[in-house]
């Protein structure tokens, strides 16, 4: 009889766990600049074993980075979504995560079209397609989706909220923070971040090319600059008190008769 109902009671429990995933679940929310956000998230990244998947709009603090870099180093699956503008802008660490083998997409992908082809079609279509003015595109860029969220997938938490991954973030502004293990919100987040790369493209940073300048070859025949001298001086008066030369039609003189 004892050995049923501790079956039962286990039964139930698994049973529990795995419909609502809440149990022994832990959840906790933080707050910035009180509850240092930034420290936490720094030791976490270095606890991380497994993967860190993050879909944040700025990545600026190089504290976090640095942190990025050293979980790829030591095996961890480190992948990022960003958005792109913040991903170009000249304070961003995308540049530098994605040098050292962090694989970055971008969101969303660009909206330039085509070169147009040389076809028959008429004008402003391309490919069947119509093609955007100058205005339609700047339109268009300034309307753009942006990629605004700010949640990683640490192992098997998620940590998300209004929180960038900045100096700023972290030091003075009014951020909050929700780090939880449940199960049904991790997979939430999970699809999201799946949705975010399939919606994106890959980032790519183009290497610079450093052409070496050949030196200028110097002339091997140089004039050497005339030094007044007194013999020079000498030859000049001679040369030019010599008299000119010029032909001269001698006439016949008349004979008197």
């Amino acid at each position: 009889m004892m050995k049923k109902k501790n079956v039962g009671i286990v039964f139930i429990v698994g049973a529990l766990i795995t419909c609502c995933g809440t149990i022994f679940s832990e959840t906790e929310v933080l707050f910035s600049p009180e509850d240092s956000p930034t420290k936490r998230l720094l030791e976490e990244l270095s606890s991380t074993k497994n993967k860190i998947y993050a879909a944040v709009y700025a990545i600026t603090d190089k504290r976090i980075s640095t942190k990025l870099i050293e979980a790829k180093k030591r095996g961890v699956d480190v992948q990022i979504v960003t958005d792109n503008g913040m991903a170009h802008s000249s304070f961003s660490k995308i540049k530098v995560l994605q040098s050292e083998g962090i694989p970055v997409w971008i969101f969303p992908k660009p909206l330039a079209p085509k070169p147009r082809v040389e076809t028959k079609q008429p004008e402003g279509v391309n490919n069947g397609k119509p093609q955007l003015t100058s205005s339609e595109m700047n339109w268009a860029k300034y309307h753009e989706p942006i990629m605004h969220h700010k949640f990683a997938l640490l192992d098997s938490k998620i940590w998300s909220g209004s929180f960038n991954w900045t100096v700023s973030a972290g030091r003075k502004n009014r951020e909050d923070i929700t780090f939880t293990d449940k199960q049904k919100v991790y997979e939430r987040y999970e699809e999201r971040f799946k949705k975010l790369k399939s919606d994106g493209y890959m980032f790519k940073v183009e290497p610079q090319v450093f052409v070496k300048k050949e030196p200028e070859k110097k002339q091997t025949t140089e004039e050497k600059p005339t030094v007044e001298t007194p013999e020079n001086k000498l030859e000049a008066s001679v040369e030019s008190s010599k008299p000119t030369t010029t032909d001269v039609q001698a006439t016949p003189k008349s004979v008197a008769a």
